[in-house]
């Protein structure tokens, strides 16, 4: 032995995917009478996207790709509005990335 100690290269996540439109994934249940949160739903004074943007962003996260159906252009505004927001956003529109297509998800 040498007295080198061999090194596992570790690699820390800095992508994730934020899917922000519920009705992407049809699970049967539209029509229950339930009313579903939106990622524009304002609480505590900033929608359930920013919510997320900024934990994602506190945890370490560096880019967000966005899946986004028909709320994409406010949620490009509230981002355009935000200073806050550091990470790099690259937007998925739904209808060019349906989630049912495995290519959507290959890197």
């Amino acid at each position: 032995m040498d007295g080198i100690l061999k090194q596992e290269a570790t690699h820390a996540v800095d992508t994730a995917i934020l899917l922000t439109s519920v009705g992407v994934f049809d699970s049967g249940g539209a029509g229950t009478g339930e009313a579903v949160p939106s990622p524009l739903t304002r609480v505590g004074g900033m929608t359930l996207f920013q919510r997320a943007v900024f934990t994602l962003q506190r945890g370490g996260i560096s880019q967000i790709w966005v899946l986004a159906g028909a709320e994409e252009q406010a949620l490009r505004q509230l981002l355009r509005e935000d200073s806050r927001i550091q990470a790099a956003v690259r937007w998925l529109p739904v209808r060019e990335f349906p989630p049912h297509d495995p290519q959507t998800w290959e890197a």
